[in-house]
């Protein structure tokens, strides 16, 4: 069982929106770790605050996950 069921998404987002901190987020969903929470926000593109240039963040995670994935498929081709 996952622990992002959709009520948690949903009270993740709003906290994140009313600006808490990701270890304020963390106790108040007793979620495992802080970790847990970036990652999440991550995963749903919800783009980190205090960010100057939101777009130079994602290319950046869209350049690394590209080389990533090439990487991968290179290891298992041989």
């Amino acid at each position: 069982m996952t622990f992002w069921t959709s009520n948690r998404i949903s009270e993740l987002h709003s906290l994140w929106h009313d600006g808490k901190s990701a270890v304020y987020i963390c106790k108040a969903l007793n979620a495992p770790s802080r970790n847990a929470v970036l990652g999440k926000l991550w995963r749903d593109g919800l783009i980190p605050r205090g960010n100057k240039n939101p777009a130079a963040l994602v290319i950046e995670h869209s350049k690394r996950a590209k080389a990533h994935a090439r990487a991968f498929a290179a290891a298992n081709r041989r």
